[in-house]
């Protein structure tokens, strides 16, 4: 039995099939660990997302009262079209404020 082991194309055959054997542990060790991200980012996604989109929407809330902030300054005080873009300011930064609470 020992003698076999002393030729060459035992000790290639054994070499192939332990490097085949290595390759075959790695490939089912990355796959576990590729599903175990994938959920990891789902369960991640499922709560960031709508969190980004919240803030998202509030910014360009807030960016469009800082607009109407603006143009109420350019009106002339007591105005139609100042108190419309007051109305204006005065919407976006409720909405603003109602999607961070």
């Amino acid at each position: 039995m020992l003698e076999k082991l002393h030729k060459i194309n035992v000790k290639y055959t054994l070499a192939f099939i332990l490097v085949a054997l290595s390759l075959l542990g790695v490939v089912v060790v990355d796959s576990l660990l590729v599903q175990s991200i994938r959920e990891r980012m789902t369960d991640f996604s499922g709560s960031f997302n709508p969190a980004v989109s919240a803030v998202l929407n509030a910014d360009r809330d807030l960016n469009q009262a800082r607009v109407a902030e603006l143009e109420v300054l350019n009106e002339a005080p007591g105005s139609d079209e100042a108190s419309a873009k007051l109305d204006d300011y005065r919407e976006n930064a409720e909405q603003a404020y109602d999607r961070m609470h």
